[in-house]
């Protein structure tokens, strides 16, 4: 038996060790009719150890099976069909077994699917009972019956004869273990055994004459006309059109008032002419058999919950793994806020919700994405108007734990929670579900909310500070323009675009003219006020697509994609008239007039690489400082 069969056989094992408990025999099969379950009254009975026949085909065992008739009889069973019945009459050995005396067992075999532990396919669970002692007690009565009769008719002829039979008759009708009752064409009981009273509790005294119907736990003394020859009337004649004795349940109610199972038999007791002369009923009391069947459904059922509970977490981890490895690739907040609110939805498919954030400024919370029916809440609020996140953990309103509503919430009676994010001690946000129908923030929903949240944080959290140590390596500190290394790195890829669209990228660089002067005069505190003056100027004074950076000192420079020369000269131009109104206070003294400097220079005219263009645009800057400041000149 290999790895995988074993490992099968031992969970089927665990989930239906009560089958090895019961009074009948059971097994089950793979849809390749491979053995996963043999209990032990099936080893006791075929003498096959479990051992020999788990993890093989039950073919090898019982090649009959291997027949069309029985292949087509499993097939339904295996792709979740109703169960089938082997019958007793039709299909006596179809796991052959031997009684002690050599004989084979009759058996009555009830087949049903179950799921498997995966996927969508079923398995095969066979109970078989062994009918062999009830065909033949039934098999006896007939023979009594006959017997009886025949003596009946015989008893002015030959007393004595007459006699003997019936003392036989006696003998096996109080042997018989089951409780038999004879009833004439009229309901009303007139032979009990001794094992009736066992069952019962009722003296043979008590019961002679009254009607067979008063042993049924519904039978009411009120109806005892209508009620108790109707239901005799039907189990007598169904018994007279049936040639088959099939069993059945009826609900029986002993004298202490307790209610008990029995699988009766009814059959018609005929003279030898054919004559109807009443009926009899056979019951045993099979109380502990439908406990079996019941522990057993139980069993089932709870093994369906089990596998619809792992599916759930299996396709929520699923979720959760994904969500993870796509918050990961975002580059931006923006891309993450869309990720979270897709996983989520996918998470909890009958709640809507938000995703709130906190500002830069920390007052105001604000909903950065939403799904479902967002208005059942404020999408714009304060931090304090959250109970989340005044105590910094989860909050809960609904059916089955109370709460406090939120200030931010407006319908009443709706059912929400509010979790927190929540990186290295401070709030990031809170992550809003909620839900018009009660019962849904289940105990295993509330625990899974606080496991997405936790992987928010976290992520956003990270991208946060990505993005923070990005913006560090590629900004200028005093500025808050880009600095030069990004200015080479961003000149190339515009250069690059420009070239594959056959158009011009413009570099203009300036100088603050007399620089070293206002540092000498006012210090360098007022020589770095200038500097963040100037940059101002040139972020209010570009549009979204030029790039300003400070290139070093007291230098700057100006990218300008998909820009002619001339249309670089006239942005210079503008720049350097624009400068010249721009005040600058220092310790309550107005500092200038401010002057610069610029150079100019433009691809492909003056360079076809970006060190190429920023030497061209300097040699052009340092022209202009020659030749008198406060000027444009464009490289040659």
């Amino acid at each position: 038996m290999n790895l995988l069969i074993m490992d099968e056989v031992e969970r089927v094992a665990q989930a239906f060790f009560i089958l090895d408990r019961i009074p009948f025999g059971s097994c089950i099969l793979r849809e390749d009719l491979v053995v996963v379950f043999w209990n032990s009254r099936l080893e006791e009975w075929t003498k096959i150890p479990r051992h020999t026949i788990l993890g093989r085909s039950i073919v090898d065992f019982f090649p009959h099976l291997e027949k069309p008739k029985y292949k087509t009889r499993l097939k339904p069973i295996f792709q979740g069909g109703p169960p089938t019945i082997f019958s007793s009459q039709l299909h006596k050995h179809i796991i052959p077994a031997k009684l002690p005396n050599g004989d084979l067992r009759i058996q009555h075999t009830t087949v049903t699917s179950i799921p498997r532990f995966e996927g969508d396919s079923y398995y095969a669970i066979l109970a078989i009972q062994d009918v062999t002692d009830l065909t033949e007690r039934i098999q006896d009565y007939r023979q009594m019956r006959d017997r009886a009769l025949e003596e009946i008719k015989e008893r002015q002829q030959a007393q004595e004869a007459l006699y003997q039979k019936t003392a036989e008759f006696e003998a096996i009708f109080k042997s018989i273990p089951d409780a038999v009752v004879f009833a004439n064409l009229s309901g009303e009981m007139i032979l009990l055994n001794p094992a009736f009273s066992k069952l019962f509790g009722y003296s043979s005294e008590e019961m002679l004459g009254q009607p067979i119907s008063v042993l049924q736990a519904d039978y009411s003394n009120s109806e005892q006309n209508c009620y108790g020859k109707g239901k005799y009337s039907q189990a007598r004649d169904g018994a007279i059109a049936s040639d088959l004795v099939q069993p059945y349940e009826v609900e029986y109610q002993r004298k202490n008032r307790d209610i008990f199972v029995g699988e009766t038999i009814d059959s018609v007791v005929k003279d030898g002419e054919g004559k109807t002369l009443g009926l009899l009923r056979i019951v045993r009391d099979i109380t502990e058999r439908k406990q079996a069947a019941g522990a057993l459904e139980s069993a089932n059922q709870k093994l369906k919950d089990w596998v619809t509970e792992l599916e759930n977490r299996h396709r929520e981890t699923l979720i959760l793994r994904e969500m993870s490895d796509l918050l990961q690739a975002c580059l931006t907040v923006e891309e993450a806020y869309a990720v979270i609110a897709r996983s989520v939805q996918l998470l909890f498919p009958n709640l809507s919700g938000a995703l709130f954030i906190l500002d830069d400024s920390k007052k105001l919370v604000e909903a950065v994405a939403q799904w479902g029916d967002v208005e059942t809440t404020e999408t714009v609020f304060l931090p304090q108007e959250c109970w989340a996140l005044r105590r910094g953990r989860e909050h809960f309103v609904c059916d089955n734990r109370g709460g406090l509503p939120c200030k931010h919430v407006l319908n009443d009676g709706l059912e929400y929670s509010c979790t927190p994010l929540m990186a290295q001690g401070k709030g990031l946000g809170t992550l809003y579900l909620c839900s018009e129908k009660s019962g849904e923030f289940t105990a295993s929903k509330q625990l899974l909310t606080l496991t997405v949240t936790e992987q928010i944080s976290l992520s956003l959290a990270n991208l946060t500070l990505r993005e923070t140590l990005k913006q560090q390596s590629i900004r200028d500190p005093l500025t808050g323009l880009y600095n030069r290394r990004y200015l080479q790195e961003c000149l190339g890829r515009e250069i690059h675009r420009a070239r594959n669209q056959n158009v011009g990228v413009g570099v203009i660089m300036l100088d603050v003219d007399r620089f070293k002067q206002f540092n000498d005069s006012f210090g360098h505190e007022a020589g770095d006020e200038i500097l963040k003056k100037l940059a101002s100027f040139l972020q209010e004074n570009n549009s979204e697509a030029d790039i300003a950076c400070r290139y070093g000192g007291e230098e700057f420079t100006v990218i300008l994609p998909q820009s002619s020369l001339e249309q670089t000269q006239e942005k210079a131009h503008l720049l350097r008239e624009g400068v010249r109104l721009v005040q600058v206070r220092y310790q309550q003294q107005l500092l200038g007039p401010l002057t610069i400097s610029v150079g100019v220079a433009n691809f492909p005219e003056h360079g076809q690489s970006g060190d190429a263009l920023l030497r061209a645009a300097d040699t052009a800057l340092y022209r202009a400082k020659r030749e008198g400041r406060d000027r444009t000149v464009v490289a040659e």
